[in-house]
């Protein structure tokens, strides 16, 4: 799972067979651990009454419904998209990895993983982006 944190969101993109993990029932993590002994944990629940974000006992905890698991399932499903309520809204969302849109630098060393197939929806974005470039 490839985790991307900005201000006031917070994005999950799954591989495949986390998403069959996430069918199945099974809890998803994704840990960081930093010098000096500290670490950041963000969870995926699949079996959660309602959809929400929380912060549970040591770590950040992305609750979704057996529904929106099912959702993110279907074949043109890219995402699902959620809002917290309360006086700052945090957007948060769980995405299926499609390949990247950019190639990166030798230096940023990224790993390779397993990805979806892109869906029609991301190849005229990306078709879209890539006419569009000055």
């Amino acid at each position: 799972m490839k985790v991307r944190w900005l201000d006031a969101s917070i994005r999950l993109r799954i591989t495949p067979t986390e998403l069959t993990g996430l069918i199945l029932g099974q809890e998803l993590g994704q840990t960081i651990e930093f010098p000096g002994g500290a670490a950041w944990t963000v969870r995926v629940l699949p079996q959660c009454r309602a959809a929400d974000l929380i912060w549970c006992g040591d770590a950040l905890c992305v609750c979704l419904r057996e529904e929106d698991v099912a959702e993110l399932a279907e074949g043109d499903t890219e995402g699902v998209y959620f809002t917290t309520g309360g006086g700052r809204p945090i957007r948060y969302f769980v995405e299926k990895d499609f390949p990247c849109a950019h190639p990166h630098p030798e230096e940023a060393a990224d790993p390779e993983t397993e990805r979806f197939a892109p869906t029609e929806g991301y190849l005229r974005r990306k078709q879209t982006a890539l006419t569009e470039r000055p």
